[in-house]
């Protein structure tokens, strides 16, 4: 009888030890949710911001087209914003950016018509006209709500909205942008920093300028030519929120980040095989959105955004899409959403938004 028992208390003892030892089940990292495709807009997307609440997208239709406001969570479209001109040179309705004011009452856009206008966010209903003189192709409020900046080669304006009157101007002298257009960036103290294709007296990839001293220029020198060696202008830049870092892309296949006060590069993320094109912080600058492709141009698929960590680079995410070239991207406010839009069929266009992981946000 013992020796048969002995057989079934080792039984038992194995099936504990069995228990115990089975591997614990290997938790998976959080990835963006998929949370809604905006439809509507043909011709191109030049632009998207979200308001401050981020429950609204705002987007910038190209070529005749017009801006549009969207309900985040439902993908529906709230209103359509039309009152921009043509252009004068092939008489199309162009709308070039927009933004949104700190409260979310105003949105701006700027047009090939040489305007750029302020509308009612609730209504739709146009509330400012102003005349740039020339072609404005990037526009941003100031942290206040009460200045209006845009770029326009070869520079920048700013606007105080409650004079009607232009208060500050860069003629930076530079022919040709950063991704064809220069960056207007208001940092969270209110400096307004304009970054542009480099001065022909400073080559390297991209200047930095800031407003209150407008004679003086950061140049920038990085993305060699992979063959050549020769430094080539980066192809899309973005500022962090407090105005400290700078981000770059370029055709040597890395993603750049510097320090704004020395221009000494910091950091060197290499994204090979792929093309990285757009990059943009997110609102705490905790996170670095980066457009990848397998081609220079973006139009072959996938098309990919990675998400890096600043200042490491860490991965800690990445979306995927097979329906064309992304022409816009952005993060709300919050943190909480990334919008990028898609151009389908050559034609129409597809706007993405995703809800990031809580995980990834910075805790306050």
């Amino acid at each position: 009888m013992k020796a048969l028992m002995l057989p079934a208390v080792l039984a038992g003892l194995l099936g504990c030890v069995a228990v115990w030892c089975s591997a614990a089940p290997v938790p998976q990292p959080p990835v963006p949710k998929e949370v809604a495709t905006l439809r509507g807009h043909e011709n191109g997307i030049v632009g998207l911001a979200f308001s401050p609440n981020g429950k609204t997208l705002a987007s910038a239709g190209h070529v005749n087209d017009a801006a549009r406001l969207w309900d985040v969570e439902s993908g529906k479209c709230l209103r359509t914003i039309k009152g921009h001109g043509p252009d004068k040179h092939f008489g199309w309705v162009q709308v070039n950016g927009i933004d949104f004011s700190p409260d979310g009452q105003t949105v701006a856009t700027c047009s090939y018509d040489g305007t750029v206008r302020v509308w009612d966010a609730a209504t739709g209903k146009e509330a400012r006209v102003i005349g740039t003189g020339g072609i404005p192709c990037t526009v941003r409020f100031g942290p206040g709500g009460q200045t209006l900046a845009w770029g326009a080669e070869p520079g920048a304006h700013l606007w105080d909205l409650a004079t009607g009157k232009e208060i500050g101007v860069l003629d930076a002298g530079v022919a040709g942008t950063v991704c064809g257009r220069p960056v207007c960036h208001f940092t969270t103290a209110g400096k307004l920093l304009i970054a542009g294709g480099p001065k022909a007296s400073e080559p390297g990839s991209f200047t930095v300028w800031d407003l209150d001293t407008p004679g003086r220029s950061l140049a920038f020198r990085g993305h060699p030519d992979p063959v050549e060696g020769w430094i080539k202008w980066a192809h899309d830049v973005d500022i962090s929120p407090d105005g400290k870092f700078v981000a770059s892309s370029g055709d040597d296949k890395v993603v750049r980040l510097w320090d704004m006060a020395t221009t000494r590069e910091i950091a060197a993320f290499d994204q090979q095989p792929l093309w990285p094109r757009q990059v943009r912080f997110s609102a705490d600058g905790s996170i670095l959105a980066v457009e990848v492709t397998p081609d220079h141009n973006g139009f072959e698929n996938p098309n990919v955004v990675r998400f890096l960590a600043v200042p490491g680079g860490r991965v800690l995410g990445s979306v995927e899409e097979k329906l064309g070239p992304n022409t816009a991207m952005a993060f709300s406010p919050d943190g909480r959403y990334f919008a990028a839009a898609y151009t389908v069929d050559k034609i129409k266009e597809v706007i993405k938004v995703w809800r990031l992981p809580d995980a990834w946000r910075k805790k306050k």
